[in-house]
């Protein structure tokens, strides 16, 4: 079954330049509403265009260009299906209603004051769009390495206390062959899979309220100086600064 964590969803409009935060371990969905904008993944480039939707897996290799007046609608999410680090999915709003979808979301979006339980509500329609797109993507857009698929599995659900050496000896593999092939898959090495994973769970115990010591210990981090320091790395900032920011 495919675990899918939202992580944050909104609606932006973007002018000129653009940014796409590659330090997250998250997939993107994005429709467009209007404009476009192009991103770039090696030599290969996208253009995403108004009446289509988009699904980008996660990725350091993303390289935004331009934007012309892009408007549009996103979710990030965490997916425990491997999507492929050089290759985006491009869909009409027309099919698998989409435009549906995206009407409603635009609706929930502007209310004011907002839906209760607006994260609850958007999970849940971002888990049903999914399902219904995930026919759709191609068979290569995965990842089929069963051995780094295991592993990224396991770092879901164990990630504050498991290692390099131990997902290498679960996959029956060198270290450092099973550092190098998970590198060729993910984006990143299995240890910056791992602390971008932890300081994602971080993220969302804080903003559901619990101390910076609560969060640390349940991340898996041996002091709270330890977590500071990773959360500052991924996000450059302190936890306490990310809670105010984003509580707001």
């Amino acid at each position: 079954m495919n675990t899918i964590e939202l992580y944050a969803f909104g609606r932006k409009v973007t002018q000129d330049e653009w940014y796409i935060d590659r330090s997250r371990i998250v997939n993107r969905l994005y429709f467009v509403n209007s404009g476009s904008a192009t991103v770039r993944i090696g030599a290969k480039e996208w253009v995403l265009t108004e009446g289509h939707f988009y699904v980008l897996p996660r990725s350091e290799s993303f390289v935004p260009m331009a934007a012309l007046e892009f408007d549009h609608t996103y979710f990030d999410y965490y997916s425990s299906r491997i999507l492929r680090s050089d290759m985006i999915f491009e869909g009409a709003l027309s099919s698998l209603g989409a435009a549906h979808f995206l009407s409603f979301v635009n609706a929930l979006l502007v209310s004011d004051p907002p839906p209760p339980a607006m994260q609850e509500i958007m999970q849940l329609l971002l888990q049903a769009f999914l399902s219904c797109a995930d026919g759709t993507f191609p068979k290569n857009f995965y990842i089929a390495n069963e051995a780094i698929a295991g592993a990224v599995d396991c770092i879901h659900k164990d990630f504050a206390f498991v290692s390099t050496k131990d997902l290498a000896v679960r996959a029956h593999l060198s270290k450092s062959y099973f550092i190098r092939l998970f590198r060729e898959c993910i984006g990143l090495s299995p240890l910056e899979y791992i602390r971008a994973r932890r300081v994602l769970y971080g993220e969302q115990l804080l903003l559901r309220g619990l101390s910076v010591e609560e969060t640390a210990e349940a991340c898996g981090y041996a002091s709270v100086s330890a977590f500071y320091k990773a959360v500052r790395a991924e996000t450059g900032q302190a936890p306490s600064a990310f809670r105010a920011k984003n509580s707001q």
